[in-house]
């Protein structure tokens, strides 16, 4: 455990460091034959102190589990990464993941896996070999050039500053910066949807966006008989969601889910964002009420556009979850 907090990106959290609420929850469910169950799970991380808090960020999560990937890598030997990587004609050979091949044998996994697990699953042991290598890179090019500023006799703090625009801090740049993020969960769900095909498994769908400014994640795993979505939110917004689950999808159209008692609705094309429904009084008389709804992160919404672009009309489904 303390070789996991000296690993670790995440400073303990103060009082004031984030208003209470702001702390993430996955919220699945799952649909087999008809029959329904769900469950709710905080994300968790392990801080420089050595102890397990809340996550703030999908990234500080997910940067967290790749960090223990890697460290798996290490622990493992490079030797054993490169038979695990090999192309193998064995249907169980080719769904070997870093997690499986590098965290479980070290302990560094959790027995209860959420469906953004299921996702970082599809991260390789080659993956996880290359982002070593990378921050392996990243540091040698760094100590040459601290040294090469060092023998001209540059003062130490200009030397900081032109480090900084060489490489960022690690803990905003590995494995990946914050604003790739979106890319990465893409990658890593169409990594998952091409193994379902080879094995009949089914598909798989990931979006993101906010609700009132806070991050919102959204995907969904499919089969013949049987549906898992999720949903990653701040524990503020869980209530609504519950109460108001048509505030989170993503597509404004006659087959969301509607709030009880409407009759009609209209996007606010002057806000974005948001939406008026219509709503019929007992006595006969109509009233509006307006919504702030879900927001497609830019990353997705330029992929929504060219998906429309190709399908000559209508809404990409891949995004209305």
């Amino acid at each position: 455990m303390s070789a996991r907090a000296r690993r670790s990106f995440v400073a303990p959290r103060d009082l004031g460091h984030a208003a209470e609420g702001d702390e993430l929850l996955v919220k699945m469910q799952r649909d087999y034959y008809g029959d329904q169950e769900g469950s709710t799970k905080e994300l968790l991380v392990l801080n420089t102190q050595g102890e397990w808090q809340p996550a703030l960020s999908l990234f500080e999560y997910v940067q967290q589990s790749l960090v223990e990937l890697c460290a798996g890598y290490i622990e493992i030997s490079a030797d054993k990464a490169i038979e695990a990587s090999a192309d193998n004609s064995s249907d169980e050979d080719c769904w070997y993941d870093a997690r499986s091949v590098y965290a479980d044998p070290v302990g560094l996994t959790r027995d209860e896996r959420t469906d953004i697990d299921w996702l970082l699953s599809c991260v390789t042991p080659k993956d996880a070999a290359g982002i070593v290598e990378r921050r392996r890179e990243e540091l040698a090019i760094i100590r040459v050039l601290r040294l090469a500023l060092l023998r001209i006799q540059v003062p130490k703090d200009i030397v900081g500053h032109i480090e900084s625009f060489v490489a960022a801090p690690a803990k905003d740049s590995v494995p990946f910066r914050r604003d790739e993020l979106p890319g990465f969960m893409q990658m890593l769900n169409t990594e998952y949807m091409s193994r379902s095909w080879d094995s009949f498994l089914g598909g798989s769908r990931v979006a993101a966006g906010s609700v009132g400014g806070a991050e919102i994640w959204k995907g969904r795993f499919s089969e013949e008989e049987c549906q898992r979505d999720w949903i990653l939110l701040p524990r503020k917004l869980l209530q609504q969601h519950e109460e108001q689950p048509f505030v989170f999808f993503g597509c404004p159209d006659e087959f969301d889910p509607w709030p009880a008692g409407a009759v009609s609705f209209g996007i606010v094309w002057s806000r974005p964002g948001h939406r008026t429904y219509t709503f019929e009084d007992a006595d006969g008389g109509q009233r509006e009420q307006t919504f702030e709804c879900f927001v497609l992160h830019p990353y997705f919404a330029e992929r929504k556009r060219r998906a429309e672009e190709r399908a000559g009309h209508g809404w990409a489904s891949d995004y209305c979850l």
